[in-house]
């Protein structure tokens, strides 16, 4: 099973660098790691999948999205049920993938996200945090 992960984690970063070239990719393996990014960095979007972080995901989601109102989050998700969309909508996420989307989906998902849209599956792998390579640093 975390060998399975770990593929996957690799090809979405392979997309996301081949795809997205004007950002700068990070990964956090774990809620506390991707914490200490966003304390660090200002990030532009991130990709969660709830399957990484603390038992209470939803609460766990809903702090980082309180902690960084500017931060643009897509839920990649196992779960596709249309309560835990809503949810998501209605708490101010950008999106929402299932984990098996194809490449396609995942490149118009975040393509919509950083054009400043949402992108919800019609179909309700690891953390990845967006920058634009010119962008400074928080103080």
């Amino acid at each position: 099973m975390a060998e399975d992960r770990a593929i996957a984690v690799k090809a979405m970063q392979i997309l996301i660098e081949t795809e997205f070239k004007q950002y700068e990719l990070s990964i956090a393996g774990n809620t506390d790691r991707l914490e200490e990014k966003l304390m660090d960095q200002p990030y532009r979007l991130a990709i969660i999948n709830p399957r990484v972080m603390a038992n209470n995901y939803t609460q766990s989601l809903l702090k980082i999205k309180n902690l960084y109102p500017a931060l643009d989050i897509i839920v990649l998700s196992p779960q596709s049920n249309k309560m835990f969309v809503h949810y998501l909508h209605q708490n101010g996420f950008k999106g929402h993938l299932p984990e098996d989307s194809p490449d396609s989906e995942i490149v118009l998902a975040l393509n919509k996200v950083l054009e400043g849209s949402s992108y919800f599956s019609d179909d309700p792998i690891s953390n990845f945090l967006f920058k634009k390579y010119d962008q400074p640093a928080m103080q």
